[in-house]
């Protein structure tokens, strides 16, 4: 439905921007009154206001710039006109390199009907890739590109008629009487504007003509931030002009450039310290850790806070390491395994830990500044390589199972590069579970991580390898699979289904990395982990050096057992 209204009621303007109608599923009608709450939210703003100067004044700037660029209007308040007012307020982020303060629209409060404006919009669907797989792609690329849409959401405007239904109530000073004004675009804070936004920008991108252009609109925006790349100077300069060009069409500025290569985004148009050119500072990327000139990837633990021994404080802990591509997964799992042990022990979330666990806890959180000094190199294929080959890892233990995916590159001078692209794992079922079943969980979590990467990665792939250490799983993976019990023919049948003709290997223990997966270690001896960062020392070499299949018992465990019915035929004799 929301995909009919944008392509039914979405227009241009004579300078390019694009006007959209709010996707609303129920009638403004069921709005009640909303003016008193905007007022008593400004007051309080007001009162904050006092004690905190350089706050209202950062605020009053905002509010003026809003006025100024035309994105809001004053208007009147007029009690027969159907309207709804959005109470704002301010949240200040130190970690911005641009915008300090950031003014929250709350469009989810509601009216006197308890009818908010968010209530009445429809959401919209998903329109680009998502985060992993931007991602991805992002360490496929030697020369990468970033920026960000300035101010994305403000560039669309909103059709008068919906106006009224995003309101605010303003003044510069106490002393003022307050004013009405509304607001004339995209609004974040309100339940359509994030698809309204990035459907507009996928619009750019499919009325680009050039090809490739187009697919990175389309594919390489998360949000508002561009994140792309390509193999050679000359093409990610493209990407920066043409890029740049298709979306200035529709007033959108595309900023704070930064790039691993100066030549990439030096021009005249720009100013350094909006390109972060030659800067040793870290950044973040789609929330991933940067740097720039050495072009590795880091891990920030100075801001993580561990506030009380309670399980809430452990989860928390945990979710503040933003690790989307599973390089840190064998110190994460180790934390996820202590987490389920407090499941385990029934402990409400805010009830003391106890003392043994505590002492596991602060054993791992202490060790957590070593991940500061690590650094990943981001980019995961050799440079003019000719062949890439990805292989899988997969392994259980009675605690956890999962698997890691290794890019091997090598270009014609025989140089052979092999780099960890993306671990995912999984804490084994509190309920007891036979090893070779989670050696077959684990096989699947390779088999659908691979689908992940290979469905975001823009490269051909030679070969794909599947490795395990259970024959017992290789042996399953050669049988039929209506041959086998149901919750191993079922896994079996999907990984089958999926590989198709891929090899499955077999690799021993000791040489398999994802062996740290399902383990665990320690985190401050994941820096000196090479089977870890670059797999295997084997796949370095030719294929005829890598390990040989063991034979593979015909006796497996969760066969069916074949049932044979003789049938003879029966003479009858009548006396």
């Amino acid at each position: 439905m929301c995909k009919e209204h944008f392509i039914k009621n979405t227009t241009r303007l004579q300078d390019g921007r694009f006007c959209v109608r709010i996707p609303l599923k129920q009638s403004r009608d069921n709005l009640g009154g909303s003016l008193q709450r905007a007022k008593l939210c400004l007051l309080s703003l007001e009162r904050r206001f006092k004690g905190q100067p350089k706050f209202k004044n950062n605020y009053t700037q905002f509010m003026s710039e809003y006025l100024t660029l035309g994105h809001m209007s004053e208007c009147s308040f007029d009690p027969r006109r159907l309207a709804y007012f959005i109470p704002h307020h301010g949240v200040i982020r130190e970690s911005s390199l641009t915008t300090k303060l950031r003014v929250v629209f709350n469009a989810s409060s509601p009216t006197t009907s308890g009818i908010s404006y968010n209530n009445l919009q429809l959401v919209g669907p998903t329109v680009q890739d998502d985060l992993l797989s931007i991602l991805l792609r992002f360490r496929q690329h030697k020369y990468v590109l970033s920026a960000d849409v300035e101010k994305m959401y403000r560039q669309i405007v909103v059709h008068p008629d919906d106006r009224p239904l995003q309101q605010i109530v303003w003044r510069n000073d106490p002393s003022e009487l307050m004013k009405a004004y509304q607001l004339n675009t995209v609004t974040y804070g309100t339940a359509s504007a994030p698809y309204l936004a990035t459907r507009c920008l996928k619009q750019i991108g499919m009325d680009c003509k050039d090809d490739k252009i187009s697919e990175i609109i389309i594919h390489d925006f998360y949000v508002d931030d561009l994140l792309t790349g390509r193999d050679s100077i000359q093409d990610a300069l493209d990407i920066h002009n043409k890029v740049s060009s298709e979306l200035a069409t529709a007033g959108m500025n595309l900023r704070k450039w930064k790039s691993n290569e100066p030549r990439v985004i030096l021009n005249n148009n720009n100013s350094s310290l909006d390109l972060n050119i030659g800067s040793t500072e870290p950044c973040k990327t789609l929330g991933l850790s940067w740097q720039i000139e050495s072009d590795e990837l880091y891990f920030s633990t100075s801001e993580i806070v561990l506030n009380n021994f309670t399980k809430r404080g452990l989860l928390s802990v945990i979710s503040q390491i933003f690790d989307p591509l599973g390089l840190l997964t064998p110190c994460i799992i180790s934390m996820k395994i202590l987490m389920q042990k407090l499941w385990l022990l029934k402990l409400t979330w805010d009830e003391q830990l106890p003392s043994q666990i505590i002492k596991l806890w602060l054993s791992i959180v202490e060790n957590l500044s070593f991940l500061n000094n690590l650094r990943i190199p981001r980019s995961v294929i050799c440079n003019q390589y000719i062949n890439v080959d990805l292989h899988i890892f997969s392994d259980a233990s009675q605690v956890a199972y999962g698997a890691c995916l290794y890019v091997r590159s090598s270009n014609n001078k025989n140089n052979v590069m092999v780099r960890l692209l993306s671990a995912k794992s999984r804490v084994a079922p509190i309920r007891p579970t036979t090893i070779p079943r989670l050696e077959l969980c684990a096989a699947l979590v390779g088999v659908r991580l691979y689908e992940k990467v290979i469905s975001s990665l823009r490269i051909q792939v030679r070969s794909v390898i599947f490795w395990s250490d259970s024959t017992i799983v290789l042996g399953w993976l050669k049988m039929l699979p209506n041959k086998l019990q149901p919750f191993v023919r079922n896994r079996v049948a999907e990984i089958l289904e999926k590989t198709g003709s891929f090899t499955w290997r077999h690799v021993s223990t000791d040489l398999n990395p994802a062996d740290y997966v399902s383990r665990g270690t320690n985190i401050n001896q994941i820096h000196n982990l090479d089977l870890w960062w670059s797999g295997p020392q084997f796949l370095k070499g030719d294929m005829s050096s890598w390990p040989a299949n063991p034979i593979v018992s015909d006796k497996l465990p969760e066969t069916r057992s074949e049932i044979s019915l003789v049938v003879t035929d029966q003479k009858k004799t009548f006396n």
